[in-house]
């Protein structure tokens, strides 16, 4: 596998398929896996046409956030090299635009994102990029992607969100140092 793309998906139902579509448009040449994570309790299989290259993580915790999500997928992630993808972004380019932008990468030891695949137990299971090897920069990836971006507005994601509650003093307690 050259290239696991890792999507953390949370109220994306309209999106995620766009964002998929976007990466698999862009495959000539290259083994891809893309590998939904969902933070938001949807089984995002249902809402993508059936392809080898597609891998879910289990439905699971809720809310944990985009890097938990992509830590969920990044633990099933077989790729040499590894992206993240939004599940609101979209990518742009020719047809071979990840065949080319892995010919740049291959000869650097280059991967997108360093990363450290831990076990339960807090063991080292897998390092990408593996000690030693050279990072590689955006600025290269340029030439083969012509940009990053969202997919389609989110209509909920201009209208700011509620604060967290507060909790309530108790009345009548002080605290003590």
């Amino acid at each position: 596998m050259d290239l696991s793309f890792l999507i953390a998906a949370h109220r994306l139902p309209e999106q995620v398929p766009q964002a998929v579509a976007s990466v698999l448009a862009r495959a000539a040449g290259a083994a891809v896996e893309v590998i939904i994570a969902s933070d938001d309790g949807t089984d995002y299989a249902p809402l993508l046409p059936p392809d080898p290259r597609l891998r879910f993580t289990a439905v699971g915790p809720v809310a944990t956030g985009a890097h938990a999500a992509r830590n969920r997928a990044l633990a099933i992630a077989t790729g040499a090299h590894v992206l993240m993808l939004d599940g609101d972004d979209a990518l742009e380019g020719p047809p071979d635009a990840i065949a080319q932008a892995l010919a740049q990468a291959r000869p650097r030891g280059a991967v997108v994102v360093p990363s450290i695949v831990r076990d339960p137990g807090g063991q080292v299971v897998r390092r990408i990029p593996a000690q030693g090897s050279q990072a590689f920069g955006f600025a290269a990836w340029r030439e083969a992607f012509a940009s990053l971006h969202t997919a389609s507005p989110i209509p909920w994601a201009a209208s700011p969100r509620p604060p967290p509650p507060r909790e309530a003093p108790i009345s009548g307690s002080r605290c003590t140092g």
